[in-house]
């Protein structure tokens, strides 16, 4: 499990309007959809983050996609109303362990992973 925080959404957000920000977080859902394989899900946890679920996947295979995830977004142009955006992410991840009772668990870490 992975997740993924725009960094510096909030100054994004201060000196964009509220258009452009929807506009780019969309090409940036379209984007990280078009990353993952077919059997991954993504979804927003709220404001700047997205959890992604990677089913199947190793510690070694998360940790690749996680790590080519982050360069492919930050050599993304976002494009609205003529004006070119760029920007970051930051990653955390964790994989389920078996003594884990709960996602939450693994949730837990993986923002941990994040700060």
């Amino acid at each position: 499990f992975l997740i993924l925080d725009i960094d510096e959404w909030q100054a994004f957000n201060q000196r964009t309007s509220p258009q452009t920000a929807d506009a780019v977080l969309k090409q940036l859902v379209a984007a990280l959809t078009q990353m993952l394989r077919e059997h991954d899900r993504i979804g927003r946890l709220g404001g700047d983050e997205f959890g992604v679920l990677l089913l199947e996947t190793d510690h070694q295979a998360a940790l690749r996609t996680a790590e080519r995830i982050r360069q492919d977004c930050a050599a993304l142009i976002f494009n609205f109303e003529e004006q070119n955006y760029t920007l970051t992410l930051s990653i955390g991840g964790s994989l389920p362990r078996s003594e884990d009772t709960s996602f939450e668990k693994v949730f837990l870490r993986a923002d941990q992973a994040l700060q």
